[in-house]
């Protein structure tokens, strides 16, 4: 009689306890597992200041530069559909407007 009480019990405390342990190791260790990005890469970047900087993205094959302060995100160029992984040239209209846009 006991027996057939207490074993669903013993039972179940001991899924809970698989399922604990479980998730403690996928937390623990997932860091460690390779992760596929979802589609955004960044090709390249350089810093214009403490807090500014340039970076050229790929985006479904397609290739952007892209402005970053404290404050926002512009995009500066759209260079294209591309077939190869090399960095594109930042064009100098772009560094124009990059200036003109640090200054005021």
């Amino acid at each position: 009689m006991i027996n057939d009480v207490f074993f669903p019990i013993i039972v179940l405390m001991g899924m809970i306890i698989l399922l604990l342990v479980s998730i403690f190791v996928l937390k623990r260790f997932s860091k460690y597992l390779p992760c596929k990005q979802q589609g955004i890469e960044i090709i390249s970047q350089k810093s214009l200041g403490s807090k500014e900087k340039l970076a050229i993205i790929e985006i479904e094959r397609e290739r952007f530069l892209i402005g970053i302060t404290s404050a926002n995100i512009n995009l500066l160029h759209h260079f294209g559909a591309v077939s190869h992984k090399k960095a594109p040239e930042i064009p100098p209209e772009a560094l124009k407007s990059i200036r003109g846009s640090m200054l005021s």
